[in-house]
């Protein structure tokens, strides 16, 4: 039999009724709860192919309403799955005959499932979406103050209110690995470039070279004994004045992407580590703060961090052993054994404890098997604690609502964004549902065109910063045409936009792509299919600009280091600039801000953002007192951000609560919104919004594009020679920004409050490096606000009483 796709639990029940000769004896045998007599024991069918997604609980009711038994023998049943693919569970926890009102049977789960319905999921992109909405209130509410309580619908319009089961032998993420492996096996798994040494001594980056499936896993266990084989190397920690966490053995994670970072996490998750997860650039005082906070002992780092542990030895004196990703020189070394600290290469230890491999113990879903620090833009960052079932989750809550991201079987993805963020971390552990492959770039972000261009992937994952910058790419590249090629390109973008509108699952046209868009798709690999965009906001039309050139569409999606991801848009949904609805098993609601004018009964709905659901983080680490402020006691998230719901049920959010700020007028900025609209001007690389509530008008610091501003300064009689300093005091360019700024005011809708006119020009980045920007391209508010104090003083000033003679 070929494989099949079933649209109901009836239909399926049907199909195995016409399939087994005489399956009435069996089922009447159940229905009067009678056991059976047969030389095999029986087995339900839990799952099957439904719509690209496994069974839930609401379809059993279908099939019991129909009084349909769905029993055979487990000789017969696994005949289906080489065809089938569907999760076969044994014995299932109960199964009752809603219409007879009798009880089934009283079973308990397999050891495992069969192989997951990947292919079928994947099978779904490919299909036109019929979807008039995301979600439906599923619960009234009984507070004036919130709206009801909304869940997720899939494709067909039916509740999926909680996610899809793995069973009850996945408890962890190294669990779903292993049995992922069983089918994927022999694929490539994990790549990274190999290193050449050349003649002269110095070394450039190949090919890339891979693990398997299979090699994954056996990595993993050779990395997982090496760590706990000595209890020594990370001892187990007592915790007093913590309920959420009593003890545990932390390993801290302080490297750039590369197949070690998750092999360890991995190898932690396996033998009952604890990792804590460390931003690539972060201040003294947070790292210092998270280091003596777990109490670690023991941390994986590359060489390059050798420098900061050096300066900062004396305020950390818990940390004894340094486990190095990658090699070192015998002068870092020495200076490594001079701190006092003892190290070893991972190398080293997989090249020792190859032949003493100890199998991992079993482990619980509500084992805790991380601490994951917040990016910090309030201020020092926060522990959220993770359970093995908080990281598993992703992939349930994906694999439970169809499939609304531009992702097949055997994807490749490249791997930049910093893995202490449960954004790239937890996409990567999902990944091994999908058989992907995951490509680690080389470490050098300035080189990352060069990685992509090598690994030519299919999907990338990217944040509004980065794909900011392949987008700016691709205009300045077309901007230096001619006249004509400008005009023919731009004529076939536009046209391009028509066949987005009209097939969004297949963008693809055969004249467009070949004149234009595969052309700019060779200069990144070649290869892209599909987007998802994550981690703040990006306006409309820039996202539907980047999806036209590169003819992949782009799925915005939504989440925060307390709760992983929770919301996504289908890539189909033509509304760009939301984050579509809830994945499987997340309930929303909206609670008004009254004092903002958000009112979640209004219309349309507005107010902040609350989400629960399974696997969420069991509380800061160490601080009950803030836990308690964002998660109540009936597991409700609060997000912090003001969102607004459209008629498609899809949300789109405003701001951060937190960010915005009133002028005294009376009315509400939300910063980022402006950003976001100012940064379109090709002269600015970034931007600060910034008001005060004693003031009348808004204030900002201007960082300029360097590339773009010399090419206006030549063009409008500067010297080729002049310092960029220079061109960013003058009053041309000032003149220049104000004239643009209105102008895309204007084009965006914005009042006369919303317009900038007074602000500082200045050429130094808001980064990492300066604490300005989080490692996932965050505004760290509060730090740019300190560092331009005395700046954003002066433009109040100098603006004085001229600005209210302006308009403002």
């Amino acid at each position: 039999m070929s494989s099949e796709l079933f649209h109901s639990g009836l239909q399926f029940a049907n199909y195995l009724h016409n399939s087994f000769p005489d399956p009435a004896s069996q089922d009447t045998a159940y229905m009067n709860n009678v056991p059976v007599q047969n030389s095999e024991p029986p087995l339900i069918i839990k799952s099957w192919i439904l719509s690209g997604r496994p069974l839930f609980k609401s379809d059993y009711k279908e099939l019991a309403d129909n009084a349909i038994g769905v029993f055979v023998p487990i000789g017969k049943a696994n005949k289906l799955i080489p065809d089938l693919y569907i999760p076969v569970v044994g014995l299932a926890t109960y199964f009752y005959n809603y219409k007879l009102n009798t009880k089934l049977a009283q079973m308990e789960t397999v050891d495992e499932l069969a192989w997951l319905n990947s292919e079928k999921f994947s099978s779904t992109i490919t299909k036109p979406v019929n979807r008039h909405v995301y979600s439906e209130e599923c619960e009234p509410s009984n507070n004036p103050d919130e709206s009801g309580v909304y869940c997720c619908l899939n494709f067909d319009g039916k509740r999926i209110t909680e996610d899809c089961y793995f069973g009850k032998n996945i408890n962890t993420s190294f669990d779903l690995l292993c049995f992922c492996s069983k089918k994927y096996g022999d694929k490539e798994h994990l790549g990274r470039r190999k290193i050449i040494k050349q003649d002269d001594g110095t070394t450039r980056l190949g090919e890339y070279v891979w693990y398997t499936y299979n090699e994954t896993v056996e990595m993993v266990k050779i990395i997982g004994s090496a760590l706990t084989i000595n209890d020594a190397l990370i001892p187990k920690t007592n915790i007093s004045n913590c309920k959420i966490v009593k003890q545990g053995r932390f390993l801290g994670l302080w490297a750039v992407n590369c197949p070690y970072w998750l092999l360890t996490d991995y190898a932690c998750m396996a033998y009952g580590l604890i990792t804590v997860p460390i931003y690539e650039t972060l201040g003294d005082d947070a790292l210092i703060k998270i280091i003596t906070e777990t109490r670690m002992s023991t941390i994986c780092i590359d060489s390059k961090k050798l420098p900061i542990l050096m300066r900062l030895k004396e305020s950390i004196p818990d940390l004894k052993t340094l486990i190095i990703f990658d090699d070192l020189s015998k002068e870092e070394g020495d200076n490594i054994r001079n701190m006092g600290f003892s190290y070893m290469l991972m190398d080293d230890m997989v090249e020792h404890y190859k032949n003493k491999v100890k199998n991992p113990p079993s482990q619980s879903k509500s084992d805790v098997c991380s601490i994951i620090y917040t990016s910090g833009t309030g201020g020092l960052p926060k522990g959220a604690v993770f359970d093995n079932e908080g990281v598993l989750v992703l992939s349930s809550r994906l694999m439970s609502c169809d499939a609304r991201l531009y992702i097949a079987m055997y994807t490749t993805i490249i791997s930049y964004l910093p893995l202490s963020h449960v954004y790239q971390r937890f996409v990567e552990h999902f990944g091994a549902t999908f058989g992907i492959r995951i490509g680690y770039f080389g470490g050098n972000i300035r080189e990352l065109l060069d990685d992509i261009v090598t690994l030519r992937p299919d999907f990338l994952i990217g944040v509004p910063r980065a794909f900011q910058k392949i987008l700016g790419r691709i205009r300045e590249k077309i901007s230096e045409k001619s006249c004509i090629a400008r005009f023919i390109a731009n004529t076939i973008i536009s046209a391009k936009l028509g066949v987005f509108c009209k097939h969004p699952e297949n963008p693809s046209h055969w004249l467009y792509d070949k004149l234009v868009m595969n052309k700019v798709k060779d200069n990144f690999g070649g290869n892209i299919r599909g987007m998802v965009l994550g981690s703040a906001a990006m306006t409309k039309n820039d996202i539907m600009d980047l999806q036209n050139y590169l003819s992949a569409p782009i799925s915005e999606g939504y989440g925060t280091t307390e709760v992983g991801v929770v919301f996504l848009q289908d890539f189909r949904d033509l509304e760009k600039g939301t984050i579509g609805g809830p994945l499987g098993g997340i309930k929303y609601k909206l609670r008004s801000v009254p004092e903002m004018e958000y009112y979640a009964n209004g219309n349309p709905p507005r107010g902040e953002l609350l989400v629960k659901g399974r696997g969420f983080m069991l509380g800061y680490f160490l601080n009950e007192q803030l836990t308690n402020e964002v998660l109540d006691k009936e597991g409700w998230y609060r997000t912090g951000d003001i969102v607004e719901i459209l008629p498609n049920m899809a949300v789109r959010i405003l701001d951060r609560a937190r960010n915005l700020f009133k002028l005294n007028q009376g009315e509400y900025i939300a910063p980022e919104k402006l950003e976001n609209i100012y940064l379109k001007c090709e002269l600015v690389e970034q931007i600060f919004i910034h008001g005060e509530n004693t003031k009348t008008h808004i204030i900002g610091i201007v960082v300029i594009n360097e590339d773009q501003c010399r090419k206006w300064a030549v063009k409008n009689g500067h010297d080729r020679n002049t310092k960029i300093t220079d061109i960013c005091a003058s009053a041309a360019l000032n003149a220049e920004l104000v004239r643009r700024f209105e102008e895309l005011a204007v084009n965006n809708g914005l009042n006369s409050l919303e317009k900038l006119k007074v602000f500082m020009v200045t050429n130094v980045l808001f980064s990492s490096e300066n604490g300005m920007l989080t490692p996932t391209f965050k505004s760290v508010r509060s730090k740019i606000r300190h560092t331009y104090k005395l700046e954003l003083e002066k433009l109040y000033a100098s603006a004085g009483a001229s600005s209210n003679d302006s308009g403002f």
